[in-house]
């Protein structure tokens, strides 16, 4: 293990999980191993117990903005006994043990975080730069030890040096309120063959959710040595359930004095072998994941109240205002949703709240509207005010922004989710609204977001439910060229190329554009474009955007050298820009991976056209004009390969697009693929002279001349 995954994972024990939340920019990636080894603990099911339970620690949160020094609390057991592997030769460093020991309440969560690690190299020295991170408003910390263990000798640090609370939001650039504090300390005197041993308790209450414990922990996936535990506890008579990644074996529940307790410990473990390109769900590791939460149907219960709350509308709101007067414009329920959303997106930016336990709750309606700010739940509870103000059926739903895949195989449970969308019904149509974004100006384009599981919040709660990826209907990117070479084959060839962007990459280049002065956007599409090499010289650059369609149009003109092969004596040729695909990759897994395992589309979900046309140069005496472009219409690998093309006139077109359709594939279909990959007709297009009559003239041509976008899409779609 790298010494910087072992400070990373450090970090994250110190936290104990306090920073999680909704709306958070860099929320968990999950994507949860599938079959999980797993087990339910609820209050009738415990082992039998004394006559009395322990009773929940109460915790302290009277020093919370500062870092607290006290021995290690009395539920916390010695450290495990280190192995003795010899070091790893070349390693930076060497972990003696890593602990972690965590007693879920009713009253909340204590998170213990105990290491020794050896420093073997000077890259590991960093190890002496600790950072402690909390959050206040619902917990504290605590530290127990910082020591240097020197040729048997024991170095106190803290005798002589304490952590330094830093007052300030760390996060500001990424647009964030969190509230949480950092407190810095370094380790003095830290050098090559000391062994440094810290060891400090977050307490933790989330101030929403905070009658229920909630948390999950990963131990090492790659080889290491050292030993590595992991202990959970909670008192007999509070229901909690647990359950593991398949590769461990589910630990017996073990009670004792009022409290359950379960272990997990690895010595010297082995690498994980992840599966190649296989979905999230199969290659998470070494994860124990906890709960107070009966099921998803009783989280999403406990959550609605929140959302109910912060999106009641006072009859003298300010909000209320608004609602009449979008009610004024229009008395179409789409309008007024698009008129409600944009309000959203373009009056309140973007700033997320963790202040105040804003962890899980949303602001209040009032509170974002007198900010001009909110995050994705205050800009969620807003919404929602809006449309059901306007009489629209809309609901509250968590989603993970990374798509979750495999959240449906664990346990309910928050951390599951960073963010929140709207689900607007309207008539027999569903609409995902996310306040998040900007510049939305038409329901029906917004795309559909690339999340696997949903929770919708209500009152009567609701299960945790399964959302289908949409491939993308229509091209994202079209890619026009038009090309003059009529002059001659050594002659410039006047060339005329569109770059047509469709939905989000059409509404962010906008968007982008709009914020230069037009001399610096004509200037910087430029050197984008020289910077492709094809443009001889460059003469001009337009762009222009279609609201209604959600597109933009880039549109270059100028002249190229075209790479004429051949000569006047055995003929000319070229291969035509944007008409050859690339074949599939073959895919193959190490013998020790898991063989039955999808195959995850990593471009999912992508659709990208072609389309292209030559003016060729007049016919010499005795020569024709011919082409090969052979016809596709292929769906392979969870993607669409479709080609058309046709001479005549002297001119020739191509069209060629490509659609990936499917998040991933089965084992069998990636089988299937290898098979034909060998087939597969990956040559580029090409037009050419031959002697006679090379080609009958097509009939008709795959698009014509001026051809709009709803032309080129009916071109670039298989038919």
């Amino acid at each position: 293990m790298r010494w910087g995954d072992i400070m990373k994972k450090t970090v994250d024990l110190v936290r104990g999980g306090v920073a999680m939340g909704l709306c958070l920019a860099w929320g968990i990636s999950l994507g949860l191993a599938g079959s999980p080894a797993q087990a339910a603990v609820p209050a009738a099911r415990k082992a039998p117990a004394p006559a009395q339970a322990a009773s929940a620690p109460k915790l302290s949160t009277q020093n919370a903005r500062e870092v607290n020094y006290a021995p290690a609390p009395a539920w916390v057991i010695a450290a495990p006994e280190p192995t003795a592997t010899a070091d790893t030769p070349g390693a930076a460093l060497r972990v003696v043990y890593s602990d972690t020991q965590v007693r879920a309440t009713d009253a909340g969560t204590q998170t213990f975080a105990d290491y020794r690690i050896k420093v073997l190299k000077p890259e590991a020295l960093a190890l002496g730069n600790l950072n402690l991170t909390w959050q206040p408003d619902g917990g504290s910390v605590t530290v127990h030890a910082v020591k240097i263990i020197r040729d048997g000798a024991v170095i106190d640090v803290l005798d002589k040096t304490r952590f330094r609370v830093i007052e300030r939001e760390q996060n500001l650039d990424q647009a964030s309120l969190d509230g949480l504090l950092s407190a810095v300390l370094q380790v003095p005197g830290l050098q090559v063959g000391d062994t440094l041993e810290f060891s400090a308790t977050i307490a933790e209450r989330d101030q929403t959710l905070g009658d229920l414990a909630f948390g999950m922990q990963q131990m090492p996936t790659a080889s290491t040595n050292g030993t590595f535990r992991y202990r959970l506890t909670w008192p007999v008579g509070q229901q909690l359930f647990w359950q593991t990644t398949k590769d461990f074996t589910p630990p017996a529940v073990h009670t004792e004095n009022g409290i359950n307790e379960i272990r997990l410990e690895l010595r010297d473990p082995a690498g994980s072998v992840p599966t190649d390109r296989a979905p999230p769900r199969y290659n998470i590791r070494h994860l124990v994941e906890y709960t107070g939460f009966d099921g998803w149907t009783d989280l999403s219960k406990r959550m609605y109240p929140l959302f109910d709350k912060a999106s009641t509308v006072a009859a003298t709101s300010p909000v209320q205002a608004e609602i009449d007067r979008i009610k004024a414009q229009s008395s179409d329920p789409v309008v007024r949703a698009q008129l409600a959303l944009s309000l959203v997106e373009d009056r309140i930016r973007y700033v997320y709240v963790g202040l105040n336990g804003g962890n899980y709750r949303p602001a209040g309606i009032d509170e974002t509207w007198d900010h001009k700010y909110g995050d994705c739940k205050g800009k969620t509870a807003l919404l929602l005010a809006l449309l059901h103000g306007l009489g629209i059926d809309a609901e509250a739903v968590l989603v993970n922004s990374h798509g979750g895949d495999g959240i449906n195989e664990w346990l309910a449970n928050p951390m599951m989710f960073d963010h929140v969308l709207v689900r607007a019904h309207i008539g027999d149509k569903s609409y995902w609204l996310d306040g998040t974004r900007a510049g939305d100006t038409r329901l029906d384009q917004i795309p559909a977001p690339q999340i696997r599981w949903a929770l919708s919040v209500r009152a009567e709660g609701a299960a945790i439910e399964a959302i289908k990826p949409e491939p993308y209907k229509e091209p994202e990117d079209i890619e026009n060229i038009d090309i003059d070479a009529r002059a001659g084959f050594d002659a410039p060839a006047k060339v005329s190329y569109q770059d047509i962007y469709h939905g989000d990459r059409a509404r962010i280049l906008k968007m982008q554009l709009e914020a230069m002065a037009p001399q610096d956007a004509t200037q910087t599409l430029k050197s984008g474009a020289n910077k492709g090499g094809a443009w001889t010289q460059l003469d001009s650059v337009d762009w222009h955007f279609d609201a209604d369609k959600n597109v933009l149009v880039l549109t270059f003109k100028g002249t190229w050298i075209l790479d004429w092969r051949g000569s006047d004596a055995e003929g000319h040729s070229y291969n035509l820009p944007g008409a050859g695909f690339y074949p599939p990759d073959e895919r193959h897994r190490a013998s020790e991976q898991d063989q039955d395992a999808p195959w995850i589309r990593e471009s999912f979900p992508s659709y990208d056209c072609y389309t292209t046309t030559v003016h060729l140069p007049q016919k010499r005496k005795g020569w024709d004009w011919g082409y090969d472009a052979e016809a596709m219409d292929k769906r392979l690998d969870g993607q669409t390969y479709w080609r058309q093309a046709g001479l005549k006139d002297g001119v020739v077109r191509t069209v060629m697009s490509s659609n990936v359709y499917a998040p991933e594939i089965t084992a069998a279909e990636a089988k299937a693929v290898n098979l034909v990959i060998p087939k597969f007709n990956n040559n580029q297009s090409q037009v050419f002279e031959a002697k006679g009559a090379a080609a009958k003239p097509s009939a008709t041509l795959p698009f014509g001349d001026d051809a709009t976008w709803d032309d080129l899409v009916k071109t670039c779609t298989p038919h």
